[in-house]
């Protein structure tokens, strides 16, 4: 390596280039970037477009497969770093020694000569593909819970238009598809507290904290004591619902 290539301040790289002993290994020419570093990266050849549900369809033994693949390249890939990034140093060392270290050629083969480690690496793309069928697993999950959902949603609709029906209740005049949960449920709401009331009301109530044995007349407003403020509540639907007192 001699001066030719930094006499007036500028240097031609493609001449750089065709003095470091082409066809080089670890560097190659390009016009708009001058020298720059290259490496042959190895990528597995396990990696094919695969629709979703071929990637559902992957066993574990071919995921283990796979990633032992990956895992034996990047270690061959991470090799070939290493001696790539060796003969990159050796050479700006070499050019150091030629031309000034703060010289424009020297500072030029550092900022663009340098091999830099290729940040892909197959065992990424490997937990790429992991988090792929995780993810496409999750969502049939949620698909499954959602049609689930909405069966019984379908199915309580229509157990509340059989119930208003015999309730001599009829579908698009007393009540339609969208309030009939809700029309079945307040009726049905209103029968247990008629009743409860009838029967004299509850003996006790959540949130009771009373002195004295309580309880609960089901019209006032507080409990028969007068400690605390009771309403009505209830839980499940028109089928099994249960009905109490809840203080407030």
């Amino acid at each position: 390596m001699d001066n030719i290539f930094f006499k007036t301040g500028r240097f031609n790289s493609k001449k750089l280039y065709k003095r470091l002993n082409p066809p080089h290994k670890f560097f190659q020419f390009s016009e708009s970037r001058g020298i720059i570093s290259i490496m042959a990266f190895k990528y597995s050849k396990m990696f094919t477009q695969r629709t979703n549900e071929q990637k559902l369809a992957l066993t574990q033994s071919e995921l283990d497969e796979i990633k032992a693949d990956c895992e034996k390249l990047d270690k061959e890939n991470d090799a070939e770093y290493q001696t790539a990034a060796t003969k990159n140093n050796e050479l700006v060392k070499e050019l150091k020694q030629i031309h000034s270290g703060n010289s424009l050629l020297v500072k030029y083969l550092e900022k663009n000569a340098v091999v830099k480690k290729n940040w892909f690496n197959n065992i990424g793309s490997y937990e790429n593909l992991i988090r792929d069928i995780k993810n496409l697993k999750e969502e049939q999950e949620r698909a499954k819970m959602v049609a689930k959902v909405e069966h019984a949603r379908k199915d309580q609709v229509q157990r509340a238009v059989i119930f208003l029906n015999n309730k001599s209740l009829k579908l698009g005049e007393d009540f339609n598809l969208d309030d009939a949960v809700a029309q079945a449920n307040n009726i049905r709401f209103e029968e247990l507290k008629a009743e409860a009331i009838a029967n004299g009301g509850v003996d006790d109530f959540n949130g009771m904290n009373c002195d004295t044995d309580c309880g609960w007349d089901g019209v006032s407003h507080r409990c028969n004591c007068g400690n605390r403020r009771v309403d009505w509540s209830w839980d499940g639907d028109f089928d099994n619902m249960y009905i109490y007192g809840e203080a407030y």
